[in-house]
């Protein structure tokens, strides 16, 4: 005697499935870091738009969070504070050689702070 499927059990796995897909590819896309020589910069969102920015001459402190995880992968989440904030203003997730980036970053302001 077959056992019946339950198409409801997994057609609720296979939406799971595809969350976990999604997820990672909607936040890959909908964020956008960038910095130069005046400003770090984060954009987030895709149809509603966010943009985090602090002048680079504002700038207090730029701090790498890792995980176990993330530093077997070499990502990680980068956090800059401004001087005249009172905490994180402007996040970048997810960066690939984030001790690189920072170290670019913290370079520039010195640069900045020199002129």
């Amino acid at each position: 005697m077959a056992v019946p499927e339950d198409d409801g059990a997994k057609g609720f796995l296979g939406a799971v499935a595809l969350l976990f897909l999604l997820v990672p590819v909607y936040q890959r896309f909908s964020n956008k870091y960038e910095f130069d020589a005046k400003k770090v910069e984060a954009h987030k969102g895709i149809i509603a738009r966010k943009l985090n920015t602090i002048r680079l001459k504002d700038l207090r402190s730029v701090n790498l969070k890792q995980g176990i995880i993330q530093r077997l992968l070499n990502t990680g989440n980068l956090e800059f504070s401004s001087a005249g904030g009172g905490g994180v203003e402007v996040t970048y997730k997810g960066i690939v050689s984030p001790k690189k980036v920072k170290d670019e970053i913290e370079d520039l302001r010195e640069t900045v702070l020199e002129n």
